[in-house]
Formats: structure tokens, C-alpha cells, sequence
């Protein structure tokens, strides 16, 4: 079942090949639209439309994978962004200009060092992720690799409490409420509830065919209406002829605008412009002698990558003091003294487990900043509105003070 997801040994070994030894010097494309696409299309499309947003890197599980490279190190997929209705059923809206291939395609996982990295797929679906509902909350998380897609047959695996890989931090969970709109990452739990509120869950995952497309059936419009309050359009899936070139671009009025091909494997010759391995590569000293010296451009994103997490690392820390404070003085009804520490003490394990993940994915791309000075500015965000967040309060929610506003506000992800 993996093998729609894994990229042909040749085709790794000829990427390999035609950047090796030319990796430091490589001009990332900017961005500026994507390329027509000309007949039948292949997986290798992707390749050149995404390469400049993010790296490709050879791996040895999963062949080339794309990893995103202007996200902060705290980022997650399907955080920024929107659900929206439509006939195929709840349908992820992307605020990144590259969110038509990456949140409709594929599987994402978090690697150990690179951070999130998406495996190319074939089959579009409104978007790849698992369901939980339950106490008010609606969960969704990225379906991992081992997820596999076949069609007539449907997944390969159906132990959606046990999805291979699956951490507490690749969920979020939102109340009934708060799910449509946009700018749904201000509206999320908090992240330290993210296990508590998988075991309090159930599974709703639900994918179909609707007109040879994939639909998701996972989760029923109506209820939301009634926790929402308002009314929720429902938009028309319209097949392009190529990418949407933007968010603005993809809904209109009532309408989705998709590009959804089914995608043909890559030819076996076929490979990114530039391909890096998955991990850092040691120096010795004589090589290190001769590495680039880090220009203050790159030294001065490195410095805010770590100054935003630390920021984020102080507001998670303080928010969960500030909940358990607070439950601790009027614990919840049903819950007794017992329950809510072994709870409180879960809270803290799943924050002590995140901010560990964050500091090793940080320490890894800023090794590779260091060895690749060349790396291309951040391409410009749009600024999110204020909303309110899952516990109906606006407000910053202990962002960073309006000092570091060049995307969307992270607090509660």
C-alpha cells in the first residue's frame, strides 16, 4: 500500500546525483504562481511547483519527502487556514499559497529532526486527516503514511486510536462552535490538552467516493450549524485546469476551486532541482574551516526562530499553570481529586514532550542555516484577524506583544 507513496530507488539515485556537491549554491525559485501543467500529470509536478516553499530531502523510509521551510518550528499541518462545507464534505481552505498540493495529496509526518515533511500521494481528497469528536470538541490530525489509500478498497488500516506514529501534538481540537470560519489556530485548545482530549474522544473517520472523487463523510454539517449558530454555506467543488495561484483564488463565493488530477507516478528519471539529505552530514574540522560564513541575515532569522519559540515555550507554560489553577480551585463536574492530578500530570508530560520535540527541530535547522547561509528570506504571510479562542475570549492569547506579528498567532496550536 506504500509503495503510492514512495518514490522509486532510480529515481532517488538520479536526484542525488545531479546536485551532489552543488547543494550550497543552489537558487531556490521564488514564488510567483505555478507552471501550467501540460497533459497528463505525474507525481515529479510537485517537484518544481513546491521547491519554492520548502526542500526536498531523500529518506530512507519514505524516499523524496518536501518539508516546508518558512513555518516556525512549532507549526503543524491543517493549522493555518479553514474548514469550509462543500459536497464533498468538510474541505480544508490553506492560507499558504502551496496548500492545494500538500493538504489534498499525500501524508504528512513529523520527522525527528527536519520537522514536518510531506510524502507525495496520488488520490486528492478534501484533506488527509483522522476525525474525533466528543464533549463539545471536534480533534483532527494528519493521517501518517502508513494510512494508505486504495481505490474500491478504501484504507489499509482502520485502528484510527492507534495510527502508526501518531503523537498527541499532531492533534487539534477545537469546540463544535469555533469550528468554520477562518483563522481557526486562534480558536484551538491549548496545546497540553491535546492527549487528554484524545482519550476523552471518539473516532468519526469517514472517506467515500462521490463521482470518482474522495469525499469526507467523517463529520455531518447539521451539528455544527446548531453549535455554530449561524448559517454555514455550502460550496461547489469546481475541477481547474492548474493550481490556484493563491488562498484568494481557491474559494470564491460559493465555489471551491480545485486542482485535482489523478496523478500518475514519476517517471523513474525524474527528480527536484535539488535534493539534501535527511540528516546533517558531519564536517571535520578542515571541512568546517571552509564553510560559509553565516551572514547576518541568516544569523538574525536564526536569533528570531529561537527568541518566537521561547516566547511560545513561556506562554504554554504559563497557560497551563493558569488552567490547572484554576480547575484545581473549581475542579470540573465528575471529575475528583485524584482524576484531575493524574490529569494535571498528563498535561504537564504532554508539554515537557512538545517543548522537546520543539528544541531538538530547532537545534536541527539552525545547524542547517548555519551550513547553508544562502537560504532565501521567508516569503511574506498575510496578517490573521483577531477571532475568538476555544474559550470564547479574544485577544493575543500571550502572543509575543504584537513584536514578532508575521504569522498568524501560534498560542493555542
Amino acid at each position: 500500500m506504500l509503495r503510492r507513496f514512495l518514490i522509486p530507488l532510480a529515481m532517488a539515485i538520479a536526484a542525488l546525483t545531479a546536485v551532489a556537491g552543488c547543494a550550497a549554491t543552489y537558487d531556490r525559485p521564488q514564488p510567483g504562481g505555478f507552471e501550467q501543467p501540460r497533459g497528463e500529470v505525474d507525481v515529479s509536478y510537485f517537484y518544481g511547483a513546491l521547491s519554492p516553499y520548502g526542500d526536498w530531502i531523500q529518506t530512507d523510509e519514505y524516499g523524496l519527502v518536501w518539508c516546508p521551510i518558512n513555518e516556525p518550528v512549532d507549526w503543524r499541518p491543517y493549522t493555518d487556514g479553514e474548514w469550509v462545507w462543500t459536497n464533498y464534505g468538510w474541505t480544508w481552505v490553506a492560507d499558504e499559497d502551496w496548500g492545494w498540493a500538500p493538504y489534498h495529496y499525500g501524508r504528512w509526518y513529523d520527522d525527528a529532526y527536519n520537522g514536518w515533511c510531506w510524502v507525495p500521494g496520488r488520490d486528492w481528497s478534501p484533506a488527509w486527516v483522522a476525525w474525533r469528536e466528543g464533549g463539545g470538541y471536534i480533534g483532527w490530525a494528519p493521517l501518517p503514511p502508513a494510512m494508505g489509500w486504495q481505490v474500491n478498497v478504501g484504507f489499509s488500516s482502520n485502528d484510527w486510536d492507534h495510527m502508526p506514529g501518531v503523537e498527541h501534538y499532531w492533534w487539534s481540537f477545537a469546540l463544535a462552535r469555533d469550528l468554520p470560519g477562518p483563522g481557526i489556530s486562534r480558536r484551538l485548545a491549548p496545546r497540553h490538552r491535546g492527549g487528554v482530549l484524545v482519550a476523552e474522544t471518539h473516532n468519526i473517520t469517514n472517506y467515500t467516493y462521490v463521482d470518482a472523487h474522495v469525499a469526507n463523510r467523517s463529520l455531518d454539517i447539521e451539528p455544527i450549524r446548531r453549535a455554530h449558530g449561524k448559517n454555514i454555506p455550502t460550496r461547489v467543488i469546481t475541477d481547474i485546469s492548474a493550481p490556484p495561484a493563491s488562498h484568494s483564488r481557491q474559494v470564491a463565493g460559493n465555489t471551491f476551486n480545485a486542482y485535482r488530477p489523478e496523478m500518475r507516478e514519476a517517471p523513474a528519471q525524474a527528480a527536484p532541482a535539488a535534493v539534501r539529505p535527511a540528516r546533517r552530514v558531519p564536517v571535520n574540522a578542515e571541512q568546517a574551516n571552509r564553510a560559509p560564513q553565516v551572514t547576518p541575515q541568516t544569523q538574525a532569522r536564526i536569533d528570531r526562530e529561537a527568541v518566537a519559540l521561547r516566547t511560545r515555550e513561556a506562554a504554554d507554560k504559563k497557560r497551563l499553570q493558569q488552567d490547572q489553577l484554576q480547575e484545581t480551585k473549581k475542579p470540573p463536574v465528575g471529575v475528583d481529586a485524584d482524576k484531575l492530578r493524574a490529569q494535571h500530570q498528563q498535561e504537564q508530560k504532554a508539554l515537557d514532550n512538545q517543548t522537546a520535540r520543539d528544541e531538538r527541530v530547532l537545534k536541527s535547522r539552525q545547524e542547517q542555516r548555519q551550513q547553508n547561509p544562502a537560504t532565501k528570506a521567508d516569503s511574506p504571510r498575510k496578517q490573521a484577524q483577531p477571532v475568538k479562542d476555544a474559550k470564547g475570549d479574544a485577544g493575543n492569547n500571550g502572543k509575543n506583544d504584537g513584536k514578532n506579528n508575521d504569522k498568524p498567532d501560534r498560542n493555542n496550536k
